[in-house]
Order: C-alpha cells, then structure tokens, then sequence
C-alpha cells in the first residue's frame, strides 16, 4: 500500500475577544491511496501444430452523433470510407444524418 498525502495551509485568521480565543484556517487537503496486487493474467503457452485460424465475423452497429462524419467515424473504427459506403449503401459519402444506424465492419479473430 501506497499513501500520498499534501497538505497546504491557504489562510489563517485569529482573534482575541476577553475569555475567548479564536482561530479560522482555510485547509487544502489532497491524500491518494494506491494498493499494489499481483496476478497472473497469463498462465501458459501451447504450441498448436496446423492451420492458422481464420478471421471470423464480426461488427458493430454505431448511431450517428452530432458533428460526425463518415470520415471520423471510419478513423475511430480503423476502417475505410469505402468500406463503410459500400456495406451501409450510403449515396454521397459527404451526407450522414444524426440518429442514422451504420453497421461497421468488424476485425475479430477467434
């Protein structure tokens, strides 16, 4: 276990009134406390003698939003604008509606 802990005093006031005594401070208080684990994410490794498995089908539905465009919604899913055109049917490539459902190709391998 880790602990940080910062501690910065921003004002201080005091004032003395015949049997009192009083003192008014602004604190700043920052404390962060981290644990450490150890797993095993990885355990073993087997060789496997044959053929090299396939890519399997995969995708993924995406609503249009506002400001994007096929552009940055084929950059944010590492695919083309010709692959998202030619699979969704879109006529001008420069026109998406917001609210519009695009099937985008996936890159799965199982």
């Amino acid at each position: 276990m880790q602990c940080i802990a910062k501690m910065g005093l921003e004002n201080l006031e005091a004032s003395i009134e015949l049997d009192n005594i009083e003192i008014k401070a602004l604190v700043d208080i920052y404390a962060r406390v981290n644990y450490s684990t150890h797993k095993e994410l990885l355990v073993d490794i087997v060789p496997v003698e044959g053929e090299i498995p396939k890519k399997s089908a995969s995708l993924t539905i995406y609503v249009v939003q506002h400001g994007d465009t096929i552009w940055k919604i084929a950059k944010k899913y590492r695919t083309t604008i010709e692959s998202l055109v030619e699979l969704n049917e879109i006529e001008d490539a420069d026109v998406v509606k917001v609210g519009d459902k695009l099937i985008i190709p996936g890159r799965a391998i199982i």
